[in-house]
């Protein structure tokens, strides 16, 4: 039985809160001001997506914690909350609960994209590397054996400098200039695995950062 009457809009209501009927109450309730749209940058060489600083990675990891923090971090009374990604835009869906009374609200949020070359492409494009896989090897066994180099690279996808920045084709094979030390004697492993190849490794001095020596390796893998 409705005995009640809201003092703002004079309807009848069965409950108040804080004086008024169930809509004047959630109508005064402030959820957030959201932002016209997500900015973020992608990486026009791999294709990595980034925002302030964050690691690259699927535009849906890059953003889920923005999203997430524009409802959540300062505890505004969210009870549930799902979004998705569609037609460049972020739609969140979410419902709030204020001392139990329910309000859900739609939101499209702009993803403005800013093409950009990331850090880890552009020491890519300038030859950056760690160290050199020297391979040598029969003509007939190269092309099975660079189709097993960017096998084993692809799995390498965690580390950002797992790349070749440079090959350089030798009288016998080829010299290979890789980002980072790790792939390269994962590469040097799976040669001897796969192929029984000798290995052979030296270490040049490159320099030194904050007092650390910095040296640079050179992996001769020698398949007969």
């Amino acid at each position: 039985m409705k005995d009640k009457f809201c003092p703002k809009c004079g309807r009848e209501a069965e409950k108040l809160f804080e004086g008024m009927c169930t809509d004047c109450y959630l109508s005064k309730k402030t959820t957030i001001n959201l932002p016209a749209g997500i900015s973020v940058k992608a990486c026009k060489y791999c294709g990595r997506y980034f925002r302030e600083g964050k690691v690259g990675g699927r535009i849906a990891e890059v953003i889920e914690k923005d999203v997430r923090d524009m409802f959540e971090s300062k505890k505004r009374n969210v009870k549930s909350l799902v979004y998705k990604i569609k037609d460049g835009k972020v739609h969140v869906s979410v419902k709030f609960d204020f001392g139990g009374v329910q309000k859900s609200e739609e939101h499209a949020l702009d993803i403005i994209e800013d093409s950009f070359v990331c850090q880890y492409c552009s020491m890519a494009e300038t030859h950056y590397y760690n160290s050199i896989v020297q391979i040598r090897a029969p003509a007939a066994k190269m092309e099975k054996i660079m189709q097993d180099v960017r096998s084993v690279m692809s799995r390498l996808k965690a580390d950002r400098l797992a790349f070749i920045s440079q090959i350089k084709p030798m009288k016998y094979g080829v010299d290979l200039y890789i980002g980072s030390k790790g792939a390269a004697t994962k590469i040097a492993k799976h040669m001897k695995r796969r192929f029984k190849a000798e290995l052979r490794c030296t270490k040049k001095v490159s320099g030194k950062i904050k007092g650390k020596t910095i040296s640079k390796d050179t992996i001769l893998i020698i398949v007969r």
